[in-house]
């Protein structure tokens, strides 16, 4: 057809003023999957400003936020590289509530409308849309991880495998070091709601992509859980997640190397419980509790 296409995930993450000057509208309409973690979000936050500073209408086709929009889940992201706007590792918003909210609060003066959905509402899940999921990316090939993904994400940060180079990303995790039945032994007596964990070994297979960090046990046997899901709307995935860490590290004491944000950290010093480290992610997003109220399109 001869249409151009530019890279947002290149030298630049919002749109060359060039690049917008041949045309009349932009419009964003991509499936996102309810976490911080998720950089679409920020790439149409990057692609609003500039639209805003060039005079061009902006226009967001809603989507489903697939994990429901009543729960949200702490601690706050960072604001570092291409995460500009602190967020809750499981946020609760659609795109539209989003851009509504960052154009507000971060006076970007973009001429922004959000064609908003039919049908949605805020308590329903993926599964209860009678849409079907279109994996957004390879690794979320499927609803189910996008209900574990915000907790598992943590994972990324470890020495251990996160699944990538498996069939379940996400969903399985685990290290050469960890003991499968005694984690999930653990995991299951500590009554986790919303699933149970299967022990496994399994050996994630690198491809040799620049993607795959050092520090990761590709081609090793490791070690760990898969998550099977019984309630997915009663999961809390980063509850889940640092329970799964918790039952890793205690197989094996002193492997665990990891670098989670600041709040998380706590579970290192001597005596903090889960509970206490999941109360205080919870409390870290009171803030962003009252001011998300004001931006929410449907109820």
């Amino acid at each position: 057809t001869g249409i151009p296409v530019y890279s947002l995930y290149g030298d630049s993450w919002a749109p060359k003023r060039e690049w917008l000057d041949s045309i009349d509208v932009m419009l964003f309409d991509i499936q996102g999957v309810g976490s911080a973690w998720y950089t679409f979000k920020f790439s149409m936050s990057h692609a609003m400003e500039a639209c805003a500073r060039a005079g061009i209408p902006f226009i967001v086709l809603d989507r489903p936020n697939p994990l429901g929009g009543r729960v949200v889940e702490g601690p706050m992201h960072d604001t570092i590289s291409i995460y500009r706007h602190r967020l809750p590792l499981r946020h609760g918003m659609t795109h539209g509530e989003l851009a509504t909210m960052w154009n507000e609060e971060e006076d970007y003066g973009a001429n922004l409308t959000v064609i908003k959905m039919k049908g949605w509402q805020r308590s329903m899940m993926w599964n209860e849309t009678g849409l079907q999921w279109v994996m957004p990316s390879p690794n979320i090939d499927n609803w189910e991880t996008t209900v574990v993904y915000p907790g598992q994400c943590l994972f990324e940060r470890t020495n251990m495998s996160e699944g990538r180079g498996m069939t379940k990303p996400f969903i399985v995790t685990g290290a050469p070091w960890v003991n499968a039945e005694k984690a999930a032994a653990d995991l299951n007596s500590r009554g986790i709601r919303g699933a149970y964990f299967r022990p496994l070994y399994f050996i994630p297979r690198s491809a040799g992509t620049g993607y795959n960090r050092s520090g990761k046990p590709w081609n090793e046997m490791c070690g760990g859980v898969e998550i099977i899901l019984t309630n997915p709307s009663a999961y809390r995935s980063v509850e889940a997640s640092l329970h799964i860490i918790d039952a890793y590290r205690k197989t094996s004491p002193d492997s665990l190397v990891w670098n989670p944000p600041t709040l998380i950290r706590q579970l290192n010093e001597p005596g903090v419980t889960v509970e206490e480290v999941v109360k205080a992610c919870q409390d870290d997003v009171k803030e962003f509790m009252d001011i998300r109220e004001k931006y929410l399109l449907y109820r």
